[in-house]
């Protein structure tokens, strides 16, 4: 899987190397070849995110105002694993992935997947909802 995208250097303790996200993704999609008009990925706009978190306008400047989520598949005990990748999106509508200390690329990753972390009390938790 090839990919041209912008670099830049962001920190955060939640990155994975470029090719361990490019595994999970190409492990989702080839799970999702089945399926008519897989969904691969959502692009999120910052207001959206500002909204959710209660943060109140004006929000503060901000490097990007979206990021791009990648659903990815990780192999874990031969059971497999639902993950998410974020990259910040460009003005252009293109990927921006953030280099490592080492000046490698990488891609954040967010994985506290549900159950394991589910209100079980929410109106949308799967469990709740009526076939």
């Amino acid at each position: 899987m090839t990919q041209s995208a912008n670099k830049t250097t962001l920190t955060t303790s939640e990155l994975v190397p470029l090719a361990t996200a490019q595994d999970c993704i190409g492990r989702y999609v080839t799970s999702q070849q089945i399926v008519p008009d897989p969904t691969y990925a959502f692009i999120v706009s910052h207001n959206d995110i500002m909204d959710a978190l209660g943060i109140k306008k004006p929000v503060p400047p901000m490097d990007f105002k979206q990021f791009r989520v990648y659903f990815g598949l990780s192999p874990q005990d031969l059971d497999y694993k639902m993950r998410l990748f974020l990259v910040p999106v460009d003005d252009a509508g293109n990927d921006v992935l953030p280099l490592d200390a080492d000046g490698n690329m990488c891609v954040y990753d967010f994985n506290a997947p549900c159950p394991a972390t589910c209100d079980i009390n929410s109106p949308l938790y799967y469990g709740n909802l009526s076939a």
